[in-house]
């Protein structure tokens, strides 16, 4: 049985309105001239798109009033209009096709508008300005807001261009303070607000004037705001509630008159002129955008060739989210940093409230980012050898060749194989009656794997008829059943964009069950509105995390709403869809893209009749010699033809034609700098030959596992007694951990005349069995980190005993006894974790001997580390790669005055120090099978922890150590020593 089946007969297809005809004609031309206008004035469809997108530029094509900048408009639109099919505007169509006659819908030809948010935001800003209208407004808090001490934090706020990010707000001040209580969960008006804090004793306007300033910075938002997965359109919402005003609007006629215009021209009123729409709309506010469009069209894809192709797509979906699998399970400890800070915090047996997860103080923060740094590993290495490799002889990667195979095969073999449960794969149709169907090949578009679920008509899907409606959901339900049998909720995430044009690519009609609405209102009462606050986070024995919904105990995964905008997502909305769901099936395509961006290389992948990656290649601002640059691009290609690549979004570039070329020099210098790509080879092949009948179609297939899921991944507190060892040693037990807080200066002087005395007269006399020492700094300052083992309790009350007596000495100026959180998964041998905190005394005890050589620091650190790495027998030449991070040219001139006598210490065993209880440590490593990798980020922490105990955190100092370990260790391979 395959892994992936196709989940039912219908699936979605956009294409460019256009014909491909015009644009030769065109090029045979050479040039637009005024039949060409004349051509594309009486295309009406594209006039249409035109006057939608740019009303001042149709209104100066329909005037004849043409220069450079117009006419460069005119073409770079044109050129959209025949050759890309994208979902948005009236330049392609979206529909839905099927491959069986007996399923097929009479043919459906639609154009619908509707207001753009951005629009619709900006009015809703301007009315919210008003005094007079903001007093009588209802208002409430932000479901996106998150308070870190006193500060208000916003997690899913946005920019000006669209994209989402981690805001800090402001400090929190009483009235703030008083606000939000009054506003969380419920809507009140700002007249009452104003009544209940402040008795009318603070000043109306200046009160009117902070709410102007919640609002703007999005710690409110009001009834205003557009309610999302409503039946109605954002802007019917919209009048509803301007209609229940108060006092009433002062444009709400004209409002009345632009609703019934879209009406009327959604309802094929041919008289309605679009531009009409638009001029009325910018007499009212302005915006850089006005109306979201798109063309609904149905008909009958007959391919006869469809189920040869379903089978080699499944096939390759088979093979690459096998070997992906396999690289991500053989990679999978590069997460360890991030997952072991969650697992140090709050261990394998607590789930916990998201927020309390990514608060940055006493949670974990949001990482930088999920990539995963893979580069200094074997399999990543071996894999870039490969594709280097590949370059060279061949100019191409085959995913079907050996080396694939033999991934493949190992990857069958591992008992997590294709975890991957829902893709889709947008896939270029070219046909032509010059094609021969025997031959035709797959073409993947940008974006070969996404997980939008079919939203990509979603914000439309009422426009769609009856019929149509039930086979949208068809394809959504039979995906969201299969998560359901194995008790998986799945949830949209839909996020608030402000004043941008992302809220209208987000759907109006959720297929999931629940929806978690960012900074939107989510009155609907046929969805459920998912509440961050009942989302509890947790992660599993194989390092995968998962999130469970408290009030149902069902695990949580998110689904985003477009696969357009891979861009749009803050650190926390990029981490719920990302950890939510398992890894890309595409993960081996990602990484060898990755690899070929590295390298610069332009090159193809397939997989045997599947255009997977085009080739592609950067160019850079400025050009010195346009000539050389054509030449280049046209070997590169093989064609005169290739597209403009951003993202998703291209541009067809035919470069014998001047003023086409000179749209993608325009671009460049605007950017500074372009990607571009390789045509696909029939198409282009096509454009060449001159073949008046091509059709170009993006089909969107959907996959999804077709095997049952077994042992959904959930552990949380029933599992924490199968661990060996505690992860948590609470105090006065058989250890206790003392934060002794002393200024930075004195710490030095303080362990070695103070600390460590009392320690070894402790240890003389059988009162604690060993003890170890970190440094560290927190809020309230630098501190010692002092871990005492001991089952008699007087030896704690003797030491505390020390530490009141050092108090009243001022020698320290607080203590805090805490809780000692292990770190098993750092440092392996879980089960024999003693062997780990044993090195930890002896590391003490060293660094406690080189304390008292302060002139011999350096040398004596460098030398240990050294001998350290030379026990650990690994990859000298790899762990020298990795050191390369803290290169730094100002050590050079230091490091040559300390190279003689540091090299002659270290062959005449200068420094000698105890590696016996490190051994024993190594040894049972090496029995428990821990790889080279896990070894060598051992390796590491340890270095890091040595540093630690000798110069504190101080990072500088660390790096300099670590370069001059990297300087001795080049210099000892070169000498052979």
């Amino acid at each position: 049985m395959n892994n992936f089946i196709m989940n039912n007969d219908y699936f979605i297809c956009r294409e460019p309105l256009g014909n491909v005809t015009s644009l030769l004609n065109i090029e045979r031309n050479g040039s637009f001239n005024n039949s060409i206008y004349d051509l594309i004035k009486n295309d009406k469809q594209f006039l249409l798109a035109v006057s939608a997108a740019s009303p001042n530029l149709a209104n100066s094509l329909l005037a004849n009033n043409y220069n450079s900048k117009i006419t460069n408009s005119l073409q770079k639109y044109f050129l959209r209009y025949v050759t890309r099919a994208t979902p948005f505007g009236f330049f392609s169509a979206t529909s839905i096709g099927t491959n069986k006659l007996s399923l097929a819908n009479k043919a459906l030809y639609k154009n619908i508008i509707r207001v753009s948010g951005s629009w619709l935001n900006l009015l809703i800003n301007e009315i919210q300005s008003n005094e007079i209208y903001l007093y009588n407004l209802k208002v409430t808090l932000n479901n996106s807001l998150y308070q870190n001490n006193n500060e208000i934090i916003n997690y899913f706020s946005y920019n000006n261009e669209g994209g989402l990010k981690k805001k800090k707000i402001l400090l929190k001040t009483r009235l703030l303070e008083l606000v939000t209580d009054c506003c969380k969960n419920k809507f009140i008006k700002v007249s009452e607000l104003y009544e209940k804090i402040t008795s009318n004793s603070l000043d109306k306007h200046r009160f009117l004037k902070y709410i102007k300033e919640l609002l703007d910075i999005g710690i409110l938002h009001s009834e205003l705001t557009p309610t999302m997965n409503s039946k109605m359109n954002l802007f019917e919402d919209f009048l509803n509630k301007v209609e229940k005003f108060y006092q009433p609007y002062s444009h709400i006629n004209e409002l009345y008159e632009i609703a019934q215009l879209i009406n009327d021209f959604n309802n094929d009123c041919n008289s309605v002129c679009v531009i009409q729409i638009v001029n009325k709309m910018k007499n009212i506010v302005k915006s850089t955008r006005y109306l979201d469009c798109i063309v609904i069209n149905n008909y009958i894809m007959e391919n006869p060739n469809f189920h040869r192709e379903k089978n080699t797509l499944e096939k390759f979906l088979n093979r690459t989210a096998t070997i992906s699998n396999y690289f991500f399970n053989s990679l999978h400890k590069d997460l360890i940093d991030y997952k072991g800070k969650y697992i140090e915090k709050f261990g394998y047996d607590r789930e916990v409230p998201f927020y309390e997860m990514i608060d940055s103080i006493g949670g974990i923060g949001i990482p930088e980012t999920l990539e995963i740094d893979i580069e200094n590993k074997d399999e990543y290495q071996e894999l870039e050898s490969y594709i280097v490799n590949s370059y060279t002889l061949k100019k191409v990667i085959d995913l079907n060749d050996t080396f694939f195979q033999r991934l493949f095969r190992l990857g069958k073999n591992s008992n997590n194989c294709d975890t991957s449960i829902t893709n889709e794969l947008f896939v270029m149709d070219f046909e032509s009656e010059m094609v021969s169907n025997t031959e035709k090949t797959i073409f993947l578009s940008p974006i070969i794997g996404v997980r939008q679920i079919g939203n990509t008509i979603g914000r439309f899907f009422l426009d769609y008829p009856a019929q149509i409606q039930d086979r949208i959901k068809d394809m959504n339900n039979k995906v969201i059943k299969r998560y359901e049998k194995e008790k998986i909720e799945l949830v949209s995430l839909l996020p608030y964009f402000g004043n941008s044009s992302g809220e209208d690519l987000v759907p109006n009609y959720s297929f999931t069950k629940s929806s978690t609405v960012i900074g939107y209102n989510c009155s609907d009462k046929d969805i459920n509105q998912f509440d961050l606050n009942d989302l509890l986070v947790g992660i599993d024995r194989e390092n995968e995390f998962y999130f469970i919904n408290r009030n149902s105990n069902n695990q949580i995964k998110f689904t985003t709403f477009s696969n357009l905008n891979s861009f749009i997502g803050s650190k926390a909305y990029d981490l719920l869809l990302r950890l939510s769901y398992e890894q890309s099936t595409f993960y081996i395509i990602e990484c060898i893209v990755n690899i070929l961006r590295k390298f610069n290389l332009s090159c193809r992948v397939i997989y045997k009749n599947i255009l997977v990656v085009s080739k592609k290649m950067d160019i850079f601002y400025p050009i010195k010699d346009v000539q050389k640059l054509k030449k280049k691009i046209r070997e590169t290609f093989n064609s005169k033809y290739f597209y403009i690549q951003n993202n998703d979004n291209r541009l067809l570039i035919n470069m014998d034609i001047d003023d086409w070329f000179n749209i993608f020099l325009e671009e460049l210098k605007h950017q500074k700098k372009i990607c571009v790509s390789e045509v696909e080879p029939l198409f282009s092949d096509l454009l060449e030959k001159n073949a008046q009948d091509i059709q170009i179609k993006e089909n969107v297939y959907s996959f999804f596992n077709s095997e049952k899921l077994t042992n959904v991944k959930r552990i949380g507190q029933y599992t924490s007694s199968t661990l060996e060892v505690r992860r948590e040693l609470l105090p006065f037990e058989e250890c206790t951990q003392f934060n002794i807080y002393i200024s930075k200066e004195y710490q030095n002087s303080f362990i070695l005349k103070k600390l460590s005395p009392y320690i070894k007269h402790l240890k003389t006399q059988g009162r604690i069995t060993k003890w170890f020492f970190i440094r560290y700094i927190d809020s309230d300052g630098e501190h010692l980190r002092v871990r005492l083992f001991s089952k008699e309790q007087e030896a704690f009350q003797n030491f505390l005993f020390f530490l009141n007596k050092s108090i009243q000495e001022k020698i320290i100026s607080k203590y805090e006894i805490s809780v000692y959180n292990r770190e098993l998964e750092r440092y392996e041998c879980i089960n024999n974790y003693e062997l780990v905190e044993n090195y930890f005394c002896e590391l003490s005890e060293i660094s406690l001997k080189i304390l008292q050589y302060k002139k011999e620091l350096e040398l004596q650190t460098v030398i240990y580390i050294v001998n350290l790495i030379n026990k650990f027998q690994l990859n000298k030449q790899r762990i020298i790669q990795t050191m390369s991070v803290n290169k730094n040219i100002d050590n050079d001139k230091e490091f040559r005055n300390i190279k003689a006598i540091l090299l002659e210490s270290y062959l005449n065993n200068k420094y000698v120090f105890s590696y016996t209880r490190f051994e024993k440590y190594i040894l049972q490593l090496n029995k428990d099978h821990v790889s080279e990798l896990k070894k060598r980020e051992i390796l590491f922490s340890l270095i890091h922890m040595l540093c630690n105990r000798i110069y504190g955190p101080n990072k500088e100092a660390e790096r300099k150590i670590i370069d001059y370990v990297r300087k001795f260790l080049d210099l000892s391979l070169h000498l052979g020593v």
